[in-house]
């Protein structure tokens, strides 16, 4: 991609990013990461 100067990256997440849940909390923040990542790394 670098040689390229384009490409893609496809981050994916789970439903868990959405609906946390005390019992999966760590999971789900690391979805819910992975989530607002994204953009944050398209805006740049």
């Amino acid at each position: 991609m670098v040689e390229r100067r384009c490409g893609y990256v496809l981050n994916v997440a789970s439903a868990a990013a959405f609906l946390p849940t005390l019992c999966l909390f760590v999971y789900a923040a690391t979805k819910l990461h992975v989530r607002s990542f994204t953009p944050a790394m398209h805006s740049l």
